[in-house]
C-alpha cells in the first residue's frame, strides 16, 4: 500500500529529537518493513542531526504570491507583538497543504492519508478526498487543553471551534487512550467511527539487553540503580521520586538514581536533587538517541513511571511500554492507561498516583526482592511484546484504510 504520513503541525520536526518526531519515523519505518511505500508530508522537516527516516520527506511550503505575503506577515511587528506567527502559519498551513500538498499527492497517489492531529488542520480530510484515499487522524492529546495558556497560542478560541470540525470531518479517529476516545465522542465524532490504539513499542526493543556497557560508562556498576525514563514535564512526578530515593538511599547506600531524557523541568530536578544532598547519587543522562534507550532501562534494576494525580490523564504512556519490554520490573503510578495495562503484582506493581509515601514502601518491596522482581519483569515483557507493538499498530491502521477502501 502507498501511504501518506501527514504532519502539519509546526512544532514537530520529523528529524527532530523529541518523542513525537521519534514516534512518526518508527512508524514510518514500521510500514516500510512491512512492504508499504511511505512518503511524509510536513509543516517542518527538520535537520538530520543523525536522525533518520527511510520514507521520503516532503516539507509543505508556501509558492509564489503567497510564499510573499507569508514572509511579509511573519516579520510584521503587529504579528509578532500579539505573538500570532505560530498560530496564523497553522491556519494558512490548509491553504497551502491543498496547494503545494495537493501537487505531492496527485503525483504520488496514496491508498492512506494517516494524520496527527494538529491545532487547526481542517485540510487533511479534504486533501485525502481529493486524492481519493482512505483518511486516519490519529489523536494523542486534547491540543488546545493541553496549550493553553501558552504565549505563543493567542488564537484558542479559533483553534477550539475547529476542533470537533477537524475530528468529525475524518475517515476514522485514531484515540491512543481512552480518554482520547471520550474526549472525540464528547465532540460528536461517531462511536463507529473512533478506534483505540495505544502506543506500541519499536521492533529493536524485541532484542536482548544488558546495560553493563551503559554502568560502566555512568560509573553505576556494582550499584543498585533505580531509574527513570521520559521527559521532564510537570506532570511528571520525578521530585517526588527524588524525594523518595532520599529516604531510601539513607539506609540503602548502595543504591544510586538514573534519570533518562530531557525536557523543561530538568534543571529543577537538578537543583533539587543537590537541595536534598544526592548530587552523588543521582546520575542524569540528557537526551539519549532512541537505539540507546533499551540499553539504559536495561541498566536499572527498577524502573519508575512516577505521576501526579490528574483528571485529565489522556496519556498513553510509550516510556512505560519500553520499561516493561526490555523486562525490568515497573512501579508505576495507578491512574489513566496504566492502570488498563499493568497487572497489579504480575506485569508491574502500582501505587495511587501522587501519593509518595506508597510509592517509598512498594519501590522498597520491589528492591528487597530481587527474584520477585525479576518474575514481574518478565512478565511485563511478555505483556508488552505481545500486545502493545508498532509493527501490529501498523499492520491495524492498514487492515482499517483497507476496509476505508473497499
Amino acid at each position: 500500500m502507498k501511504v501518506c504520513v501527514l504532519c502539519t503541525d509546526v512544532d514537530i520536526p520529523v528529524l527532530g529529537s523529541e518523542g513525537c518526531s521519534v514516534k512518526i519515523r518508527q512508524f514510518c519505518d514500521t510500514l516500510i518493513e512491512q512492504g508499504h511505500d511511505v512518503v511524509v508530508l510536513c509543516a517542518w522537516a527538520g535537520e538530520s542531526d543523525g536522525a533518520h527516516t527511510e520514507a521520503r520527506i516532503e516539507e509543505i511550503q508556501p509558492e509564489g504570491a503567497a510564499r510573499s505575503a507569508w514572509d511579509a506577515l511573519a516579520r510584521d511587528p503587529a504579528v509578532l507583538d500579539a505573538n500570532l506567527e505560530r498560530d496564523l502559519r497553522s491556519l494558512m498551513m490548509n491553504d497551502w497543504l491543498l496547494e503545494s500538498g495537493a501537487r505531492v499527492l496527485e503525483a504520488e497517489r496514496p491508498q492512506l492519508v494517516y494524520e496527527r492531529y494538529a491545532l487547526f488542520g481542517l485540510a487533511g480530510a479534504e486533501l485525502a478526498r481529493h486524492v481519493g484515499a482512505a483518511h486516519l487522524l490519529e489523536v494523542n492529546a486534547p491540543l488546545c487543553r493541553e496549550q493553553e495558556g501558552y504565549e505563543k497560542f493567542p488564537l484558542i478560541r479559533t483553534a477550539e471551534a475547529l476542533e470537533g470540525e477537524i475530528m468529525r470531518s475524518a475517515g476514522s479517529v485514531l484515540a491512543v487512550s481512552a480518554w482520547v476516545r471520550d474526549f472525540a465522542l464528547g465532540y460528536g465524532v461517531d462511536p463507529k467511527r473512533i478506534e483505540l490504539m495505544p502506543n506500541g513499542v519499536a521492533a529493536h526493543f524485541a532484542g536482548t539487553f544488558s546495560g553493563e556497557a551503559v554502568r560502566e560508562r555512568l560509573g553505576l556498576s556494582g550499584s543498585r540503580v533505580v531509574g527513570y525514563l521520559g521527559s521532564f514535564q510537570p506532570w511528571h512526578d520525578i521530585s517526588g521520586l527524588v524525594d523518595v530515593f532520599a529516604h531510601l538511599r539513607e539506609r540503602n547506600r548502595d543504591l544510586q538514581l538514573l534519570l533518562v531524557g530531557d525536557g523543561p523541568e530538568r534543571e529543577a530536578i537538578a537543583d533539587h536533587a543537590s537541595a536534598v544532598s544526592l548530587s552523588d547519587a543521582v546520575v542524569m543522562t540528557g537526551h539519549v538517541e532512541p537505539d540507546q534507550v533499551p540499553d539504559h532501562i536495561a541498566a536499572m534494576d527498577v524502573a519508575v513511571s512516577p505521576y501526579r494525580e490528574r483528571e485529565d490523564f489522556y496519556f498513553s504512556p510509550l516510556k512505560l511500554f519500553e520499561c516493561m519490554a526490555v523486562g525490568r520490573p515497573n512501579v508505576a503510578a495507578r491512574i489513566g492507561q496504566i492502570e488498563e495495562v499493568v497487572d497489579d503484582g504480575q506485569t508491574g506493581v502500582l501505587y495511587p498516583a501522587g501519593d509518595t509515601r506508597a510509592l517509598g514502601t512498594v519501590l522498597d518491596s520491589v528492591l528487597a526482592d530481587p527474584e520477585r522482581g525479576k518474575r514481574i519483569g518478565e512478565a511485563g515483557r511478555r505483556k508488552v511484546l505481545s500486545e502493545h507493538t508498532m509493527a501490529a499498530n501498523a499492520e491495524r491502521v492498514v487492515g482499517l484504510a483497507e476496509e476505508g477502501i473497499a
